[in-house]
């Protein structure tokens, strides 16, 4: 029979470990990397780390609120599949684990992923479900969501965009403390991104490429800069 102070004492070793993983991702984080205490845009050229910023914001919610259900939603479910939850900057590698910890039980955050159903299943009861924006993000609907992180909001279906952020992403979004963060390249013209920039209430944040130099190779960086610098392309990342 478990004693409730055994029981104590595991929740107060779970409580420490999610603190501690809570501090190490924040201080390797650039200063634009700490999320806001209200919805967020990050705008970032690519290799400026903004997926490393979408997953770990996601990843410190999942953990400071147990038990709730969250979701990630991208271009398309492949997408949400392969760079948000599965990728080296996805979802599964700032909880901490790896897709062999998961599938051998060894997790201790998650306790499973299925890429059929799209969800990933957390041992403290949440859920996070993953979709694309190409349907209109059907999965996430008549969900009770206390989060989400949308990447790629510029690349998202002109057709399906309305869909699956107002009918699937923000009717969902109904849990007390809920707030989202949207990861992505500036693209001109899109109307979920001028939707974005014109609401007063989102916090906006830009990255750019050069800002994560010491992460990215110094010859293919260089390259970059050489063939785009001052170009229109160049600008946008």
């Amino acid at each position: 029979m478990v004693s409730d102070q055994t029981i104590d004492l595991e929740i107060y070793r779970h409580e420490v470990k999610r603190r501690e993983h809570i501090r190490k991702w924040r201080e390797s984080a650039r200063v634009e990397q700490i999320p806001p205490e209200q919805d967020w845009y990050i705008r970032g050229g690519r290799g400026s780390g903004k997926t490393w910023t979408g997953s770990h914001t996601l990843a410190e919610w999942v953990q400071r609120y147990p038990g709730r259900t969250w979701a990630v939603v991208a271009p398309t479910y492949a997408d949400a599949r392969d760079k948000c939850i599965e990728g080296v900057s996805g979802l599964i590698a700032a909880l901490g684990t790896t897709k062999a910890e998961i599938e051998a039980g060894r997790s201790r955050l998650v306790r499973s992923w299925n890429r059929s159903l799209h969800d990933l299943r957390l041992r403290d009861g949440g859920t996070v479900w993953a979709d694309g924006a190409d349907d209109g993000a059907p999965t996430i609907q008549g969900e009770n969501l206390a989060g989400f992180w949308a990447d790629e909001a510029g690349l998202w279906k002109l057709t399906m965009w309305k869909m699956a952020w107002e009918e699937s992403l923000e009717f969902a979004l109904r849990v007390d403390s809920a707030r989202y963060v949207v990861t992505g390249t500036p693209k001109r013209g899109h109307p979920l991104v001028k939707r974005l920039m014109d609401d007063k209430s989102v916090a906006k944040t830009v990255m750019r490429t050069t800002d994560n130099a010491e992460n990215l190779s110094p010859e293919r960086l260089q390259k970059l800069l050489d063939l785009y610098g001052g170009t229109t392309i160049g600008r946008q990342e």
